[in-house]
């Protein structure tokens, strides 16, 4: 069938029956102008901003667009921004607006977009550094929402509009090219500079200039729970909530967690990601019954010491793989005993639990109980929504696949700074596991091509 994207802005979930063949455009589909309640809003240093990041150009645009509905039923107002960036499959449907309760949602579009990447990280880092700018507030929660893979990759977009273009299955309004939606974007920024401008002539912006931080960074995602992806972001925020785990489709109940957070915006981001965790939990209890969304919320200030316990446990079971030929066994074992969330993720805490129970050496069980205690004794985990008991997810996945099954594109991928000895250690354990086959394993390979790099480059001694 063929359909206009007008149908978005003002006409429900215009994704729940599926994706059109064909889309004619509108006029309409061109336009947007910045409302004066979202013009007025701006450098009025609110008490909270919620940032909401979708990547909708994806088979979840129906849940996440269901999501913005929600939200919109909430509204912003003076102490809190409700604000989000959806990039949708269709064509000029992305958008950034500042959601009000009782509006059109056209009325509270700021900018449109003919086709993004929402996993271009320079169009997130560019679109959230903004918002912070126009809306800033004393506390800023950012939300990632979309599909998740560890450091394997977030917020995945799958070019549908391209596609569209690609194969003809779109037009453009008589007589144009385009160009109107550029009018519209710089009407829109002349807007914004003139109100801006305003501000300081008047002195009524409390805006100082200063760089807003991001107090909370939340994954409304699959599997973000995993230390090597949390890496990338700790620096970021104060505070990370995330699941290790599969999320479901539908996401946060958005409208329960912005209801508290309106009714006390004097709340502190430390009860904030409680609120998330607490909210996410009874909606999906009272949904489905007797069911567990693995989520924590981690404080980042505590990431530097949980980095620096794997290292040591990587560095000890190194040592035991090399001193022992019945330590590649023993270890396996225990990988094999943590909790699988596929991928290649085992949970962490699992895998020093599983150690404890083995007959190690000392210098190991010091380790790996140290790593336990630190989960439990440490304020790394300010909460949790996990099932709890032996060999069930605890909060944090590290990545420890099979070896014949290990991705090469790790070893580029994560920091090695902050991951320290564990990759090398993922390299012993490949070549202690898989005996004379090892020589094949695309990881001993890449291995071998970073050292003789780190060599040449003089970062790397043997003899050290």
């Amino acid at each position: 069938y063929i359909t206009s994207v007008i149908m978005l802005l003002d006409n429900g979930n215009p994704y729940e029956n599926g994706r059109p063949q064909s889309i004619i455009l509108s006029p309409e589909d061109f336009s947007f102008n910045i409302s004066d309640r979202n013009l007025n809003a701006i450098d009025r240093r609110a008490k909270w901003t919620v940032f909401i990041y979708m990547a909708a150009n994806c088979d979840l645009a129906a849940h996440l667009f269901e999501d913005i509905l929600e939200m919109k039923a909430i509204g912003s107002d003076e102490n809190v921004n409700i604000c989000v960036f959806f990039v949708g499959p269709l064509i000029t449907d992305s958008f950034f607006a500042r959601l009000n309760k009782g509006t059109p949602l056209g009325e509270d579009i700021i900018f449109r977009f003919l086709t993004l990447s929402a996993s271009e990280p320079k169009i997130l880092k560019e679109v959230i550094s903004n918002n912070l700018i126009l809306y800033p507030a004393e506390n800023n929660l950012v939300i990632l929402a979309g599909h998740g893979l560890g450091w394997k990759g977030a917020l995945e977009d799958y070019a549908i509009g391209k596609m569209y273009i690609e194969q003809g299955r779109f037009s453009l309004p008589p007589g144009d090219d385009g160009s109107h939606l550029k009018y519209c974007y710089d009407r829109a920024i002349k807007a914004i500079n003139e109100k801006r401008l305003q501000n300081r002539m008047a002195k009524d912006s409390i805006n100082d200039g200063n760089k807003s931080k991001i107090n909370i960074i939340a994954f409304d995602a699959c599997l973000m729970g995993n230390i090597e992806a949390i890496n990338h972001f700790k620096d970021l925020s104060e505070i990370i909530v995330t699941s290790e785990d599969v999320f479901p489709g539908s996401g946060y109940p958005y409208d329960k967690i912005l209801q508290k957070l309106k009714a006390d915006p004097n709340i502190d981001p430390n009860v904030m990601a409680i609120n998330i965790i607490n909210q996410t939990k009874d909606y999906y209890k009272n949904k489905f019954g007797n069911i567990v969304i693995t989520q924590a919320a981690l404080d980042c200030h505590e990431l530097k010491g949980l980095n620096q316990m794997i290292y040591n446990l990587a560095n000890e079971m190194t040592k035991y793989l090399g001193n022992d030929k019945e330590a590649a066994n023993v270890i396996k074992s225990c990988i094999e005993n943590a909790f699988n969330f596929g991928e290649g993720y085992r949970d962490l805490k699992n895998i020093a639990e599983s150690l404890l129970d083995c007959q190690i050496p000392y210098n190991l069980s010091v380790a790996a109980r140290s790593l336990k205690d630190f989960f439990e004794q440490s304020g790394l985990i300010l909460a949790s929504d996990v099932p709890g008991g032996k060999g069930m997810p605890a909060g944090i996945s590290i990545y420890c696949p099979d070896p014949a099954e290990f991705d090469p594109q790790y070893l580029r991928a994560v920091n090695s700074s902050d991951m320290g000895f564990w990759p090398w250690f993922l390299g012993m354990y490949a070549l202690c596991t898989l005996g004379q086959d090892a020589v094949n394993s695309p990881l001993i390979g890449l291995i071998d091509e970073t050292m003789k790099d780190l060599m040449g480059k003089g970062e790397y001694r043997p003899n050290n």
